[in-house]
């Protein structure tokens, strides 16, 4: 998860996640829910992704296009590649220049 606090010490990555998911930008619930299952999930919150894994079952989407998009320095960027050698025609992955996961 996205830490709540970080200091020099912290890894690039939780810096990433915390200047999106931590600030106004991208910290955001929507009405009639909690901050617990958006951008604040505890670890009892959490339980239902542990064994999720949204790529099984990706060929259950085709033929629909799918466009696939991630940065070239996305600490998360194997997965979209993942996804697209999982999924069929037709498809497209577009990995966007000098840029990270959010």
């Amino acid at each position: 998860g996205t830490p709540h606090k970080i200091d020099a010490d912290s890894p690039p990555i939780a810096k990433e996640f915390y200047d999106f998911y931590r600030t106004p930008r991208g910290e955001f619930t929507p009405k009639n829910s909690s901050a617990a299952l958006t951008t604040h999930p505890t670890l009892t919150s959490n339980v239902k992704f542990m064994n999720f894994y949204p790529f099984n079952d990706i060929e259950t989407i085709s033929p629909r296009p799918m466009l696939f998009i991630t940065g070239d320095k996305a600490h998360s960027r194997e997965f979209s590649e993942d996804a697209f050698q999982r999924a069929a025609q037709p498809k497209e992955l577009y990995i966007v220049p000098d840029a990270g996961h959010v």
